[in-house]
């Protein structure tokens, strides 16, 4: 069987997300985002992604993201038989710990994902922005990604922060 993007699609979301993301794992804009972060964490699955007011975007992503979602059974099935390699496997555990929401944000991963992923975008992917963990920086896109979400994920602005510092490190 020829494996597609699909396919590893799949076995990334089967990797990262449980049963009970049902809201996360059918969304584009959600998915994006995993993949986002996923590609951030040093698994390149070759997507070029843009910042918008829905979090990290990818065009080509999005079409095969609609075609998992319309064919989404026969791709995860076929991804459970697949076996990964073991660096396949430490990458996914890493992408894994930088997504998973904290205690605060149970039962609202997809905001918790939103926040993350766009700060993300904003602070280390814009060329306009200083690309650093700084105060000024730390206030500045804090600011913004809040202006975005119209405070809905504004308790966890200073969470997916320190997340994100803790993962790319102070630059």
């Amino acid at each position: 069987m020829e494996t597609t993007q699909q396919h590893v699609l799949a076995i990334v979301f089967q990797g990262l997300c449980s049963e009970d993301d049902f809201y996360v794992t059918n969304s584009v804009h959600m998915l994006q985002s995993i993949i986002c972060l996923t590609q951030a964490t040093g698994m390149n699955l070759g997507y070029i992604f843009k910042f918008s007011a829905h979090g990290p975007i990818s065009k080509s992503l999005t079409d095969r993201l609609k075609r998992y979602l319309t064919e989404r059974r026969e791709f995860d099935l076929a991804a459970k038989t697949m076996v990964l390699k073991p660096g396949v496997e430490a990458k996914l555990e890493v992408a894994k710990a930088l997504i998973e929401p904290p205690k605060t944000a149970e039962g609202v991963k997809y905001i918790w994902l939103k926040v993350l992923s766009s700060m993300y975008m904003y602070v280390l992917c814009w060329p306009e922005v200083n690309q650093s963990f700084t105060r000024f920086n730390k206030d500045k896109t804090k600011k913004h990604i809040a202006s975005l979400f119209r405070f809905t994920g504004y308790a966890f602005l200073n969470e997916a922060w320190e997340r994100l510092e803790e993962f790319f490190g102070k630059k």
